[in-house]
């Protein structure tokens, strides 16, 4: 199950005024011996993309191109209240390739989605080789970009 989120106003209370310019993004409790928990802050212009939504339009994309079936492996991550996900489809052996240098190269798409507005939403489909089963996985790109760590990784992927 995944958290979602709402914009709410941005006040110090109910009875509070509002700042006009500033909303809140708050996290809507899972259970129900949770609270709201606010997330971030972002201007009213922002569009909220919940990560359960981002990740349905994938699924019906990759359908519609008939490239979706039962056991596509997926991975998602999150960091500890979800405001940040990232959500890798790995599109299998028919999608591999082996370069000269013998190593296999795996076709993934990734998103990374921010509901906080600390980031901006992407959506990447990239060549993925896997170094090192022990310590996690490395992409063989080059980026700069950086990441929170997420909860279900036990180390953060290393840029080769």
């Amino acid at each position: 199950m995944m958290p979602t989120f709402a914009m709410e106003p941005f006040a110090v209370g109910k009875n509070y005024p509002e700042n006009p310019h500033l909303r809140s993004i708050v996290r809507q409790p899972m259970h129900d011996h949770e609270l709201p928990i606010p997330v971030g802050v972002v201007s009213p212009a922002y569009a909220l993309v919940q990560h359960h939504e981002l990740g349905c339009l994938i699924v019906e994309s990759l359908q519609r191109l008939d490239l979706f079936y039962d056991r596509l492996r997926c991975e998602v991550g999150m960091t500890q209240l979800g405001e940040w996900m990232t959500l890798r489809f790995y599109m299998g052996d028919d999608y591999s390739l082996t370069p000269p240098d013998g190593h296999p190269l795996d076709l993934r798409i990734e998103t990374v989605n921010s509901v906080d507005g600390s980031g901006k939403l992407i959506l990447l489909m990239s060549w993925f080789r896997l170094i090192c089963e022990r310590f996690g996985c490395a992409r063989h790109a080059d980026s700069t970009r950086r990441r929170p760590s997420l909860t279900t990784c036990s180390r953060r992927p290393r840029q080769v």
